[in-house]
């Protein structure tokens, strides 16, 4: 998947790749989130096949998080920060992701909950201008 989104980068840069109510991105743009996000999983992961968690409400960041974990040929477990709390914490608890992707409003519960799953799960957090890791 992630070659063929590539290709379409480079046939349509320009063109809409995502829209929402809030975002408009172009493949080149959407790409470039990915490869952010890729780059900054491989820097606290490194290469190994350990699913990474996404918790994100965002949907541009969303997909942009789940084109660089394809990218870099992990898995993810997703999450919707809509479902109700005892399934976050399930499925937290089970999926034993070492690496979680989440935005800020989103940490304060993400880092709550991981406290009695295991403490040497990190957080990456996405902001609007870069990503940022919390332990």
């Amino acid at each position: 998947m992630a070659e063929r989104f590539q290709q379409q980068v480079e046939k349509h840069a320009y063109k809409l790749a995502v829209l929402t109510r809030t975002t408009v991105l172009s493949y080149r743009q959407l790409n470039r989130f990915g490869n952010r996000t890729a780059r900054s999983i491989l820097a606290i992961q490194g290469c190994n096949l350990q699913p990474v968690g996404i918790l994100l409400d965002q949907y541009h960041r969303l997909i942009a998080a789940m084109l660089g974990i394809l990218t870099i040929s992990k898995s993810y477990v997703a999450q919707d920060a809509a479902y109700p709390e005892h399934r976050l914490r399930f499925t937290l608890k089970y999926s034993q992701t070492p690496l979680n992707i989440t935005e800020v409003h989103l940490q304060v519960d993400l880092l709550e909950q991981r406290t009695w799953v295991s403490p040497a799960v990190a957080t990456l957090v996405l902001l609007s201008t870069g990503a940022g890791v919390k332990k």
